[in-house]
């Protein structure tokens, strides 16, 4: 997927002799507004080779504890990535016909398998359905589409395919962990200052 608008990103790198290492090498966590004030606030801090004074010290721990709290229970909203040439085509046709009720019998066509391979592969690939992935997909863009000041929820959820407000509000719920209002109030609540 490509974002709608540019994004600055802030990233904090811990020494393994100042925290343990984490469970998991890589994972995608909702970021709350505290993990966000905090990383904001550690950009004052860049010369690896300084030590830091006891203040520094606190504020990267209580960083690294909220890293830690949220990464015990990651993001939904992650998309794994296709291993096959096959499911990585019908992911690409599945994004690009998303708004149009895509339609997995076809999908299964153009990518030259039968959908039974098609399911099959898409359960040993990406850990769930089809119609599990084209949902994520939705919810996920609708995400980004949340992310502008100009897009209404409603707005939002016709974008990516929904019909009806009350089912895409409760995709948005089991997939985010919140509401599409109090995604987009903590999305555009806590801007990124320009640096």
């Amino acid at each position: 997927m490509t974002l709608p608008q540019a994004v600055m990103a802030c990233s904090v790198l811990f020494d393994r002799t100042f925290i343990p290492a984490p469970a998991e090498a890589l994972t995608v966590i909702n970021m709350s507004p505290l993990a966000r004030e905090l990383i904001l606030a550690c950009r004052s801090w860049t010369d690896v080779n300084k030590p830091l004074d006891p203040y520094a010290r606190q504020l990267f721990a209580t960083l690294a504890a909220v890293a830690s709290q949220l990464a015990a229970t990651p993001s939904n909203a992650a998309m794994p990535l296709p291993r096959s040439s096959g499911v990585a085509a019908a992911m690409r046709l599945t994004e690009q016909q998303m708004a149009e009720a895509p339609d997995f019998a076809s999908i299964a066509r153009d990518v030259a398998l039968t959908e039974r391979s098609l399911a099959r592969h898409f359960s040993d690939e990406m850990g769930m359905t089809w119609r599990q992935a084209l949902r994520r997909l939705r919810i996920i863009r609708a995400m980004e589409l949340l992310g502008t000041n100009n897009t209404t929820i409603t707005q939002a959820a016709y974008t990516v395919g929904y019909a009806s407000l009350s089912a895409f509000n409760a995709a948005f719920l089991e997939i985010s962990g919140q509401t599409p209002t109090a995604y987009r109030i903590g999305i555009q609540g806590a801007s990124l200052p320009h640096a």
